[in-house]
């Protein structure tokens, strides 16, 4: 949820995009938003335009709502949800990518996945036989590292074809099988990711060895946090959260330009152009980290040395550096729990190790009224 502008914000807004739209060369036809009537041919291009379906023939805008489970995932829908079959816009994010279960359309396919979520949020009736059929990713075999690790399933594959993949309801393992246009998904011949004949099972009657369906998939829209964001008590948003959103803090340190994540399999994106001043930085978040904490991430406290002194490190220390800086940084910043904890005792920064969870070696020793003290100071 988030809050309602007026006219005259929402027109303010459009505005602040007008330079941008001039400097594109675009050809936008100027308008501007008067009460709640667009006039067209007046005011000034804008790149931020209003749905189609929301504006009349006389140029009012009507009555619709907006609903966003999460970033890049809408449906523009009259407010009370009639006319299906016309005045709906809906996004095909994600949905889009997927192999159509259905005989629908594609665009109106996408209608019915908003419509069975809406459904779900409202606690009413939705059902349809496409909720069940499992959900498959088609990927055709364009670069080389893909097609590498598809031949490792199926060795005939050739370069340009493609296949889908099914996701096990449980777990990251997919399944693979090589497209047939016309084919149902049944009749594919699956395999597992070393090429092991596998029969797909559906999740509707059972779950262990089951594959994710439509239904199991659109339910985790509902749960999809929003990333950089707080609630109402600034808190910062998870699966959980309800209500009204708001931006949270952003400190940009640098920049990685990468391709386009995977959104379909959570790939992470290659990397295109790397950070210059990424490795400064993990060295840096290296400082003060106890010998102990270095062995236990992989990492001798000579190999580090070397590292800080200038000396290249092996991909998998430099890997091994990258995510012991990640995680100490995601801990001081309260994204993440410092699961080793620190000893309480008053500037005393030692982590503690093995069975210690109150207290370090050093301060374990000390009297028992010292650290009694110690214990309710730190509730």
């Amino acid at each position: 949820m988030i809050a309602a502008l007026s006219f005259a914000q929402v027109q303010e807004i459009r505005e602040r995009f007008a330079t941008l739209a001039r400097w594109a060369g675009l050809p936008i036809t100027p308008d501007r938003l008067e009460g709640g009537r667009v006039v067209t041919g007046e005011g000034m291009p804008s790149l931020v335009k209003f749905a189609d379906p929301m504006v009349g023939e006389d140029g009012k805008l009507g009555d619709f709502l907006c609903y966003t489970p999460s970033l890049r995932r809408f449906a523009i829908h009259p407010d009370d949800g009639g006319d299906v079959d016309g005045r709906w816009r809906v996004s095909e994010n994600t949905v889009g990518v997927m192999v159509n279960p259905s005989s629908l359309r594609q665009g109106d396919f996408a209608r019915e996945c908003y419509r069975y979520l809406l459904a779900r949020e409202t606690g009413e009736d939705f059902d349809a036989d496409w909720l069940d059929e499992p959900v498959l990713w088609p990927k055709t075999l364009t670069h080389p590292a893909d097609l590498t690790a598809a031949r490792r399933a199926i060795p005939d594959l050739r370069p340009t074809e493609t296949v889908v993949y099914a996701r096990e309801l449980f777990g990251a393992s997919s399944y693979i099988a090589r497209l047939v246009a016309g084919a149902s998904w049944r009749d594919l011949d699956w395999r597992t990711g070393d090429g092991e004949p596998v029969t797909l099972m559906a999740a509707k009657d059972r779950a262990v060895g089951a594959v994710r369906t439509w239904r199991v998939f659109l339910n985790e829209f509902l749960r999809h946090p929003v990333a950089f964001t707080l609630d109402a008590d600034d808190r910062r948003a998870d699966g959980s959260t309800r209500g009204l959103l708001a931006p949270a803090p952003i400190l940009l340190v640098g920049a990685t330009r990468t391709g386009r994540t995977s959104w379909a399999t959570g790939e992470r994106a290659e990397d295109l152009i790397s950070d210059a001043g990424e490795w400064g930085r993990v060295l840096d978040g290296l400082a003060g980290v106890s010998a102990g904490e270095l062995r236990r991430a992989g990492l001798a406290p000579r190999t580090v040395r070397a590292m800080r002194a200038g000396r290249r490190p092996v991909p998998r220390n430099a890997e091994a550096a990258r995510r012991l800086a990640t995680t100490r940084a995601r801990s001081e910043a309260g994204l993440a729990k410092d699961r080793a904890g620190r000893c309480i005792a008053p500037r005393c920064d030692e982590r503690l190790t093995g069975r210690q969870r109150i207290f370090c070696r050093r301060h374990a020793s000390y009297p028992g009224s010292r650290r009694k003290a110690w214990r309710e100071a730190a509730r």
